[in-house]
């Protein structure tokens, strides 16, 4: 059996490849939309009188806290989604060079040289197409 290893470089799959990109644009959008509806809610609970006022600006937090809850784990599933979508790649391509390891680049300290995976399985899940946001 071959030894060896390559390397991927994890971030790069999820903040270079078009899909990870895309998405990340589609998470940014729902921030900014989030953090101007918190805004608009806040400056009608700060016109509301009293009472009310104070259980709007509870509403505010509540929706904030809610927002930001639902947005990382959009995040956590959109990760989960591309690095689903490069192992049967990565596996591939690993077979295909004989080797029995792939590294993130990341943690690699020292290799004079290493087949680098990273834009041979970008060019792979950019070409499925995006990713359900």
């Amino acid at each position: 059996m071959a030894t060896g290893f390559v390397v991927v470089d994890m971030r790069a799959l999820l903040d270079d490849s078009r899909v990870g990109r895309e998405a990340a644009r589609t998470l940014e959008q729902r921030w900014t939309d989030s953090v101007a509806k918190a805004q608009s809610m806040r400056e009608k609970a700060k016109a509301a009188p009293g009472t009310q006022k104070t259980a709007l600006m509870e509403q505010v937090q509540k929706f904030e806290r809610e927002t930001e809850q639902a947005l990382e784990e959009a995040r956590n599933t959109l990760r989960r989604e591309v690095l689903a979508r490069a192992q049967p790649f990565v596996k591939e391509a690993a077979q295909a060079r004989g080797v029995t390891a792939v590294l993130d680049r990341a943690s690699v300290v020292l290799c004079e040289k290493a087949d680098d995976l990273t834009d041979e399985v970008i060019d792979r899940i950019d070409a499925l197409g995006p990713l359900k946001v």
